[in-house]
């Protein structure tokens, strides 16, 4: 069994995660397991990194190959989740920004 750990970059939500999944499974590949810009995959055939990273672009994704940028996605995938769990737990609006700094402001000053 071949497997493979691909970086991928611009999957920034629930539906890239969905459009990359799918798009492999047309590839013939098992998809073991798939995080916002990481995907493992297994296959018994040989792992074809040229049709996957073809596939990947014609649906505005980029197979990454290099080390730094591997680590740059990584953080931008990081930041997307905290900004998510902050706006879910906040529940941001305009008001509650300003109410919030208020609190703050309050409490440090």
């Amino acid at each position: 069994m071949n497997r493979k750990t691909l970086y991928i970059k611009n999957m920034v939500c629930a539906r890239c995660i969905k459009v990359v999944k799918d798009e492999l499974e047309k590839l013939y590949l098992n998809v073991d397991r798939i995080i916002l810009g990481e995907v493992d995959v297994s296959s018994n055939k040989k792992i074809d990194e040229d049709k996957i990273r073809e596939v990947l672009e014609q649906n505005g994704f980029k197979l990454i190959d290099d080390k730094q940028s591997k680590i740059v996605e990584k953080i931008k995938v990081i930041v997307i989740i905290l900004i998510r769990v902050v706006n879910n737990f906040l529940k941001f609006s305009p008001s509650n920004n300003i109410r919030l700094a208020t609190i703050r402001q309050d409490q440090y000053w």
